[in-house]
């Protein structure tokens, strides 16, 4: 039987290497950005709804592609940072994704 110390260590070891494999941003523990990709079903004055999600937009809401949330229209393809605060999803960046990329 092991001493109640190596079996700690031994622990965290099997931790750490979990984290390892799959990378910090997989643990939503440590509060990472996530994205998604959609076509965008409402704009609102401070939201816009993609793929039946809801995204609140605020003052530190970034563009790409767009100037402001006014330009960004029904049916546009958009590529979304957020993070989830509290059941609510926060726009990080908004990026147009509507645009053919230049090669």
């Amino acid at each position: 039987m092991l001493h109640p110390i190596p079996r700690l260590f031994t622990g965290l070891a099997l931790a750490l290497l979990l984290v390892g494999l799959t990378g910090c941003d997989a643990l939503e523990i440590f509060g990472g950005d996530q994205e998604i990709t959609g076509l965008v079903e409402e704009v609102g004055d401070n939201f816009l709804t993609v793929d039946a999600s809801r995204y609140t937009v605020n003052a530190e809401t970034t563009f790409s592609g767009y100037t402001s949330l006014a330009d960004v229209a029904v049916g546009d393809e958009v590529e979304i940072s957020y993070k989830d605060q509290g059941g609510e999803r926060v726009a990080v960046e908004i990026e147009d994704n509507s645009a053919p990329e230049n090669g």
